[in-house]
């Protein structure tokens, strides 16, 4: 039984030395500079300049020029809204930004999706897959164990368990048609789906608290206190759909939110609202679309800001 014993420790003792030899392979790969869209690496090694964020969704990536935000206000605006994104991640790229940035934001604007924020969205998630290329660093390590796609005692100890396929094996990925960067971070579209029939949709169904899932309401919750924690002015920004605004959606967003907080909702008497020329589908504007929410924001922002 010792003579047993002894081989399982050297075998564990030799496995972690060996382990330890992926330290170079994992600090060294080529995977975070062959990645097209950059900014979570920025953030964490502190490269962005920003009084103002821009978090959210493809709503948040595709309405908000940062530029514009920049350029009217006088302030350094940033965009690190990602498509597909859930409210857990935007928790997450709040304090990253808390910790890495200095000096820290103290606006920040979270594009809402309407009526969905709130709502089970197969397609808004935590996007582990934009972590996977940037394992060399510890924010990207945290941020897979918070995602469950990781554990987090091996993570800590054995480097062989930080390793992904996608990081082994790197490969460039150019930028589609939706997603091409601007140096701001934003990522307004300039194409039209060939697929979306061009027509005003329906009036939504009143909001209905009823389908709040509880884990993304204490995400909102945890959001917004860290806002308040930090002495950060949050605005909740609600950019056009092509359909009428959910009726109580904005109200529900405030109530949630509390005194700390605001909603901005587009003017919804605006006649390129109605024009689906000012879109890419159904809930998504295009650049022209962009330019005039992010004009429409900028106005509101000066508001409370000045």
């Amino acid at each position: 039984m010792k003579d047993f014993l002894r081989r399982l420790l050297l075998f564990a003792v030799g496995f972690f030395l060996l382990d330890k030899l992926l330290i170079p392979l994992r600090d060294h790969s080529p995977a975070p500079e062959m990645e097209a869209d950059r900014r979570l690496e920025y953030l964490f090694t502190g490269q962005i300049r920003a009084d103002l964020l821009v978090l959210g969704s493809s709503r948040g990536a595709r309405s908000v020029i940062a530029r514009l935000l920049t350029d009217s206000l006088g302030m350094p605006a940033y965009n690190l809204a990602y498509p597909g994104s859930g409210l857990s991640f935007h928790v997450y790229v709040l304090e990253q930004a808390l910790r890495h940035l200095s000096p820290r934001p103290h606006t920040v604007v979270l594009v809402l999706d309407d009526p969905m924020e709130l709502f089970f969205d197969p397609h808004l998630a935590f996007r582990s897959d934009r972590l996977y290329p940037l394992v060399k660093y510890r924010p990207a390590r945290e941020g897979l164990v918070v995602a469950g796609e990781k554990n987090a005692v091996l993570s800590r100890l054995l480097v062989s368990h930080q390793l992904t396929r996608q990081y082994l094996f790197p490969r460039r990925i150019p930028f589609n048609t939706l997603d091409t960067l601007l140096p701001c971070g934003s990522m307004p579209v300039r194409t039209q789906d060939p697929k979306w029939d061009r027509r005003y949709g329906p009036t939504e169904p009143p909001y209905d608290p009823a389908r709040e899932l509880a884990p993304k309401r204490r995400d909102l919750e945890r959001f917004v206190g860290l806002c308040r924690q930090h002495n950060i002015r949050l605005v909740m920004a609600i950019p056009p759909n092509f359909n009428p605004p959910t009726r109580g959606f904005a109200e529900r967003m405030q109530a949630l939110a509390g005194p700390t907080a605001t909603v901005f909702r587009y003017d919804t008497s605006r006649v390129p609202y109605r024009d689906p020329d000012f879109f890419y589908d159904q809930g998504h504007v295009n650049a022209a679309g962009a330019q005039l929410f992010t004009e429409e924001l900028i106005g509101y922002l000066k508001t409370i800001l000045f």
